[in-house]
């Protein structure tokens, strides 16, 4: 799918139609009494009793999945020229060291969970939430593991399959692991990155 495409179908989802059943008759009462301040905060109040009635009471005004797909679909916008590579969302392995280039601060991250891990040469790993596929290209290149990534964005996704891995474009809480011949072929599962956006309380 090429950039326009995508970040118009990112922007279009059933979340963007429920924030403009807000935000037309806001703006239509924001325009008509000149109260741009009051129609801004009202904007803001609305933004922030979605993440209260979301976090703290777990109900949902915009669907968690859809958020998170769009916001990496447009992020891929940002990264097109950068193809991602060394390039990790999450944090990377410094152990104090803030000069370091940061991607041996993320191979010097992959060498400690492999490690930790006890990952060895032919294994299989379940990636999920594997965004384009850092982890996973590094394990199978460079430490012969074999990997499996499971996301919801469409573009990371595209990217990982790109790069030659095996990706499944799903929520990884609702992958049927029976249908897609998982259950019982996995030596580790990771979640790079990943639990915070599923934690509501």
């Amino acid at each position: 799918m090429g950039v326009v495409p995508r970040v118009i179908s990112a922007l279009f989802d059933n979340n963007t139609y429920r924030l403009l059943a807000f935000l037309i008759p806001l703006g239509y009462w924001t325009i008509a009494t000149g109260k741009y301040l009051q129609g801004f905060l009202a904007y803001v109040c609305f933004l922030a009793l979605a993440d209260l009635l979301y976090y703290g009471f777990s109900i949902p005004i915009f669907d968690p999945e859809e958020v998170i797909s769009r916001g990496y679909n447009i992020s891929g916008f940002f990264n097109e020229t950068l193809h991602s590579v060394g390039i990790d969302y999450g944090f990377n392995f410094y152990d104090g060291n803030y000069k370091k280039d940061r991607r041996q601060a993320q191979i010097d991250k992959f060498e400690y969970a492999y490690g930790k891990l006890g990952l060895q040469k032919g294994m299989w790993v379940l990636d999920c939430g594997c965004g384009c596929g850092d982890w996973m290209e590094w394990l199978l290149r460079v430490k012969g593991v074999n990997v499996v990534g499971v996301n919801v964005s469409e573009y990371q996704v595209e990217e990982a399959r790109s790069r030659g891995l095996t990706v499944i474009l799903s929520n990884w809480k609702t992958l049927d692991l029976e249908k897609e011949g998982l259950i019982g072929k996995f030596d580790a599962v990771t979640l790079w990155d990943t639990v915070e956006h599923y934690i509501n309380s």
